[in-house]
């Protein structure tokens, strides 16, 4: 299921408590796991463009033009942590080659240092890396450097899965219940990552 899912509170302040005291915007429809922001009052979902989330929607509604409609909310607050799915960047893509601190893989148009401060993950080694350099794009492919050695090289045809931000980036939304992983939107967004998990393809995060 697509969408922010409460995970727990880091003060043990009851922040998981319901609220459903605020009515939706007209015309709109919101479903769990939706990031909702206050507008005159009311709540909308948020777009990609939005930097700021107010509430976490926990049931699907929807409002007519004149009808008074209040979803059950969650707060976004800094102090509750929140899990949602994601796509990475690179999905398990083929690696070409690697060393014990390198993996190359198959990619065009990328300029140098794109991924610094990433996280690359090799699922044959259940192994999450930081990202310390990448390559620009020669010969189809990038190279991606990490400074913890893995346990062994990876091999041509190991799957290889990256996000181009790590602990405390800032991703933006894709949109009200995915966040975008894609270089471009890798920052200025309204969530702080916590936990960066590639093998199940997901994050943890606070909101600002």
């Amino acid at each position: 299921m697509p969408g922010f899912r409460y995970a727990k509170s880091v003060v043990g302040d009851n922040c998981d408590q319901m609220i459903n005291n605020i009515a939706l915007a007209a015309s709109q429809t919101v479903n769990d796991g939706d990031a909702v922001k206050l507008a005159s009052g009311k709540v909308t979902p948020c777009t990609s463009s939005d930097t700021q989330a107010d509430f976490i929607v926990q049931e699907s509604k929807t409002s007519g033009a004149t009808d008074i409609v209040m979803p059950l909310m969650i707060a976004a607050r800094r102090n509750a942590r929140f899990k949602i799915g994601i796509t990475p960047l690179h999905n398990e893509a083929a690696a070409v080659s690697g060393t014990s601190t390198t993996v190359v893989i198959a990619q065009s148009g990328y300029a140098g240092s794109e991924l610094v401060g990433g996280v690359v993950y090799i699922k044959e080694q259940n192994a999450h890396r930081v990202i310390s350099a990448s390559s620009a794009t020669s010969g189809g492919n990038i190279t991606i450097t990490f400074i913890e050695p893995l346990a062994v090289a990876p091999s041509a045809g190991n799957k290889v899965s990256t996000v181009p931000f790590g602990i405390n980036g800032d991703p933006k939304f894709l949109a009200k219940n995915t966040i975008d992983t894609a270089l471009a939107n890798k920052t200025g967004g309204a969530v702080n990552v916590m936990q960066i998990d590639l093998k199940n393809k997901q994050l943890e995060v606070v909101f600002k």
